[in-house]
């Protein structure tokens, strides 16, 4: 499976000076992911410990409050591998518009709920891009810091 991290090993022959910098790859397809790159080096990225978690995509829901499954198996009574199915199969934009997870056919749709997986999807792309920049400035923070207490030490 392609990543945003694994899409920017490519970056430096792309786009030296971004590869070189401070950059947020994105990966936009059915699966989705952000990476934050500082001088190259993956420093924060949106991908969880399962396809599931991060953001929202094709057919997945992306982050979940867990409070969801207990609702599914608690009130809904549905089982676990039914959970399964529909929060890696059925959720995202496909779960959302009830139309496509193929964000192309959702564009050429007159369906309001087409539209409405479309917003839902691109507004969840700003926040997380904005807390990868966050980390960005942390890491940097971080790296000033050891730097000037190395200068410290030397002293």
């Amino acid at each position: 499976m392609a990543s945003a991290c694994s899409s920017a090993a490519q970056l430096p022959s792309i786009a030296p000076e971004a590869a070189n910098g401070r950059t947020v790859v994105a990966h936009l397809g059915n699966g989705t992911s952000l990476c934050a790159l500082a001088s190259g080096r993956s420093i924060a990225s949106t991908m969880g410990f399962t396809a599931v978690d991060g953001l929202m995509m094709g057919t997945r829901c992306g982050n979940l409050n867990p409070g969801v499954i207990l609702f599914m198996l608690d009130e809904l009574r549905i089982g676990m591998r039914e959970i399964e199915d529909v929060l890696y199969r059925q959720s995202g934009l496909l779960g959302v518009s009830g139309v496509s997870s193929d964000m192309r056919v959702l564009l050429a749709s007159d369906n309001p709920r087409a539209h409405f997986a479309v917003a839902v999807y691109l507004r969840h792309r700003e926040p997380e891009r904005c807390g990868l920049r966050n980390r960005e400035s942390d890491h940097e923070n971080e790296r000033e810091t050891r730097e000037e207490r190395a200068g410290q030490a030397n002293h």
